[in-house]
């Protein structure tokens, strides 16, 4: 036997000996040790860094000896290759290791482009450990070889309306719009192809990739009763469902009640299923897919994943450059310089009006493009005239587009119209309620009521969006000083201590005394001058 260990990353880790005998351990500790030790160049590293990322809610004692039980299961897991694990007082090494990332370029891509992330499935429930996962994540993502050259067609991926059993008369008429509404807003989200009508089998080829949206509808005592799902058309995979229930009695169902929210979520649902629908075809690098990924990582706000996002933006530019990558490129850029998670890098407002630039010189009709450019336009350049008119003209285009509300709010909120800014906020909350970034919109509502007056409503939804995005700073900042006004002194010390948790070089004397700290709405307000009592 050689004395050597295979260890493949991408997927879910495995560990194999020189014979090609399994030798992965079987216990999660275990297995984030062997990535620790794989990943670095050496294959070394001291004690007390892997007790920092696999311990690190424990007391020092405590882990060194749960390092100690670990080796010891991983020493037994690598059978007659224990010998390459050495350890001593200061430093754990695994030597003679090989890894999929090092030997094979033209697979690593297939694979992170057909979706595959890094240590899949690896469950360590350590906040350092997966902060330091999802880092190497980013930097996998921005380091895989892509195509040189782009792509000469854009990606064609079947969105396919198929015939359900539909209520007659007034209740199939509604589904059947409902279907179109879906179709037309997944067309600003993604370049599908639409098929069908919702009445009659579309015939797909053997290689087609798409979804079928399906939607089957029940007319019961003047309530329409709707199921909604969204397939794979190859596999026939369950992507997504939602079952609900409309009255028919409302003065127009089209516009209110359940109607909007599900062509949201819907749409939304299929965009973020496009990774999983191309997940076996490795052969072709698809930008869409790519660009779903980076959206998903985006709304996290959590700093590696925006750094993982922003290198999955401009791998899907170097594929096939497009309007909406751009635009989603020039929000990332936004928002990573909001939260502050680049310090020292003064370029990101260059680089997301770039974006933006890009965006419109390609497309000045898609009503994602003109939500996501609106909200650059007001926030970088204080061009509220063109901000504005870029959100009304995405709202007449696509009413049921939550970005087109959050635009249209985050203009009011620059203009000063505390009322316009809360019914856009509210809207886009109301079509995103059951959307992956609801808290998005939520932010968006509780700025609104601050500048209202309204600090109750105010702090409900800064921490709706707190609870469902523990690192959006923008969310901690603005409650720990409405909690300030408001004489709830304990909540607002816990609200630092998160604030720090994610954000550590913030202070009371940072957030006023730098005016170009993102606090522009408290320093107005004069909300600044508060701080924790001693």
């Amino acid at each position: 036997m050689s004395a050597n260990l295979k260890v493949q990353l991408v997927g879910s880790l495995s560990v194999t000996d020189g014979s090609g005998v399994d030798c992965t351990p079987r216990g999660a500790k275990a297995r984030g040790l062997v990535a620790l030790l794989a990943m670095t160049k050496d294959g070394r590293r001291s004690r007390r860094w892997i007790e920092s990322k696999l311990w690190s809610d424990r007391a020092p004692e405590q882990a060194s000896g749960s390092l100690r039980q670990t080796l010891m299961e991983l020493r037994t897991a690598l059978g007659a290759a224990s010998g390459l694990l050495i350890a001593d007082r200061e430093f754990i090494t695994l030597a003679g290791v090989t890894t999929d990332i090092d030997e094979d370029g033209t697979s690593l891509r297939s694979a992170v482009a057909s979706g595959r992330d890094l240590l899949e499935g690896l469950d360590i429930r350590d906040q350092a450990f997966e902060a330091w996962l999802t880092e190497q994540r980013a930097r996998l993502t921005s380091a895989a070889p892509t195509l040189t050259t782009p792509m000469t067609a854009p990606p064609s991926i079947s969105f396919v309306l198929t015939p359900g059993r539909l209520d007659q008369g007034l209740g199939a008429f509604i589904s059947l719009a409902l279907a179109d509404a879906i179709a037309g807003l997944v067309s600003e989200f993604a370049t599908v192809e639409v098929l069908g009508n919702g009445t009659a089998e579309v015939q797909l080829g053997p290689n087609d990739r798409g979804i079928a949206l399906q939607i089957e509808s029940l007319l019961v005592d003047d309530r329409l009763h709707l199921l909604v799902a969204l397939r794979a058309t190859r596999t026939q995979q369950m992507l997504w469902s939602r079952r609900v229930s409309m009255p028919m009695d409302q003065a127009d169902v089209l516009s209110a009640g359940e109607f909007p929210g599900i062509v949201f979520e819907a749409s939304e649902a299929a965009m973020l299923a496009i990774p999983k629908i191309l997940a076996t075809d490795v052969s072709v690098l698809r930008a869409e897919a790519i660009v779903a990924r980076g959206v998903k990582e985006m709304f996290s706000f959590e700093a590696g994943r925006l750094r993982m996002a922003d290198a999955l933006f401009t791998q899907a530019t170097q594929v096939m450059p497009n309007a909406r990558t751009y635009a989603w490129h020039s929000l990332l850029r936004q928002i990573m310089a909001v939260e502050r998670t680049e310090p020292g890098n003064s370029n990101l407002y260059e680089e997301a009006d770039h974006f933006a630039r890009k965006a419109m010189e390609s497309a000045t009709s898609n009503p994602l493009v003109l939500s996501l450019v609106s909200q650059t336009q007001v926030m970088l350049h204080e061009n509220l005239e063109s901000g504005l008119a870029l959100a009304k003209d995405a709202q007449r285009l696509s009413p049921n587009n939550a970005f087109a509300f959050a635009a249209t709010a985050t203009g009011q909120l620059r203009v000063g119209d505390a009322g316009a800014a809360i019914e856009a906020a509210r809207k886009g909350v109301q079509l995103a309620q059951r959307s992956n970034f609801v808290h998005w919109w939520e932010s968006l509502a509780g700025m609104a009521s601050l500048i209202g007056g309204n600090y109750a409503s105010a702090i409900s939804y800064y921490e709706a969006a707190r609870a469902r995005a523990p690192n959006f700073r923008s969310p901690l900042r603005h409650l720990l000083f409405l909690y300030l006004k408001c004489g709830q002194p304990e909540k607002a010390l816990r609200i630092y201590q998160d604030l720090k948790r994610v954000e550590p070089d913030f202070s009371f004397e940072l957030i006023r005394d730098d005016p170009t700290y993102p606090a522009g709405t408290l320093r107005r307000l004069q909300l600044l001058k508060m701080s924790l009592p001693q």
